[in-house]
């Protein structure tokens, strides 16, 4: 049986956290097979903003980015090859040490093109968030920079099976 720890939580007088209670299920013979805790698979992607892209010199598919994060004051440039990176929109940013969740590949600070990358924006089927590959994320203006993704898609869930 699946159930999310919220709904657990409802039923339950405690402030224990999802590790206590799920050895406390253990410890009255419900075995936790798995707790799948979605918050921390987007832990490291935020919003950010694309400041201005250009396109690259070398290559008609790709577009130097400057991208504002949340994690400095100056923007960090950021090499995209989707169609879709413009100037002004707000896009899900995935630092230098993430793991893409589709793929477990991990961002590194990598030379694309001759030109320096300093993250990934990412589309929805990247990050396991959809079928949509066609470009990156468009995120609502609504959302501030540094806004996790696990926020903006609700997927704060721990999933105890």
């Amino acid at each position: 049986m699946k159930l999310t720890f919220s709904w657990l939580k409802e039923y339950l007088d405690s402030n224990a956290s999802l590790e206590q209670i799920c050895q406390k299920l253990t410890d009255i013979g419900l075995e936790v097979e798995n707790v799948e805790d979605e918050s921390k698979i987007y832990k490291e992607f935020s919003v950010a903003q694309i400041i201005s892209a250009k396109p690259h010199p070398d290559s008609k598919k790709l577009k130097i980015c400057q991208v504002q994060t949340f994690l400095q004051e100056d923007p960090l440039q950021v090499i995209c090859g989707a169609k879709n990176a413009r100037e002004g929109i707000k896009v899900a940013f995935a630092k230098i040490g993430s793991v893409i969740p589709a793929n477990q590949m991990v961002i590194k600070k990598a030379k694309i093109a001759g030109f320096t990358s300093n993250g990934m924006l990412c589309s929805q089927s990247e990050l396991n968030l959809g079928g949509d590959d066609e470009g990156i994320i468009e995120i609502d203006n609504k959302w501030p920079l540094g806004t996790k993704i696990s926020e903006v898609y609700n997927i704060n869930e721990a999933i105890i099976d």
